[in-house]
């Protein structure tokens, strides 16, 4: 293989690698992507694809969108207006966008936002619908346009404000950690003859061998340790 492929190859490995992606907000979707912030205006999954080749359950996906942003009243005057032109398509792939199967984005929708800390790129996805009829799989009646303005006005406000007060707090995940660590240690409680210790001046030591039952120890400390309490 050229050594230039090899390299490049190596490279994008490298990158995938160190890439640290965190999620950091959640914001409606024409504020973070600008294709989205002209007048009706629609993302799809996949590469780009021209109204006249979109599957069925894209196109109904498109129809359930529209209906869901106001810009048409009823499924019939979504389908005229969709195939009348005044609709633009785009990639989401093309976009810093990505949705599952039909993949429809549109301006009013909340989305995840992602930034890769590493490379300072970001990424853009809808928030999940749930199961059964929804609108990934071209669904568009009133249950699924009901689901995304719920998702819009009260799940998506939620998550936000989870997301900024997680943020705000450098001890949010001490907890969480703790009881990682809890479930984790506790898988070895019954393993003969091991014995774990943690270290302290004074502590109870329950070997995994032990049972329920603790002794108390002294520290002798580790050596070149330092004595911080």
């Amino acid at each position: 293989m050229d050594k230039r492929i090899t390299d490049a190859n190596n490279e994008a490995i490298t990158r995938i690698q160190s890439s640290r992606v965190l999620l950091y907000d959640v914001q409606t979707a024409k504020v973070k992507l600008p294709f989205l912030q002209d007048k009706h205006t629609i993302l799809h999954s996949g590469p780009p694809v021209e109204w006249e080749n979109m599957c069925g359950a894209m196109r109904n996906a498109v129809f359930g969108a529209m209906v869901y942003e106001g810009w048409a009243a009823d499924i019939k005057e979504a389908e005229a207006l969709a195939g009348s032109g005044a609709v633009l398509f785009g990639s989401a792939n093309e976009n810093m966008a990505v949705g599952p199967m039909a993949g429809i984005i549109s301006p009013s929708m909340p989305v995840f936002c992602f930034k890769n800390i590493t490379f300072g790129n970001e990424a853009f996805v809808t928030i999940n619908e749930g199961l059964g009829k929804t609108l990934r799989f071209g669904a568009n009646d009133d249950t699924v346009i009901k689901r995304l303005i719920w998702i819009q006005n009260q799940l998506a406000p939620i998550i936000g404000e989870a997301l900024e007060f997680m943020d705000s707090d450098d001890h949010f995940f001490l907890k969480l950690s703790m009881g990682t660590s809890k479930a984790t240690m506790d898988a070895i409680g019954k393993i003969s003859g091991s014995c774990f210790l943690h270290e302290h001046k004074w502590f109870r030591v329950r070997y995994t061998c032990s049972g329920s039952r603790r002794y108390l120890v002294q520290s002798c400390g580790a050596p070149g340790a330092r004595q911080l309490f």
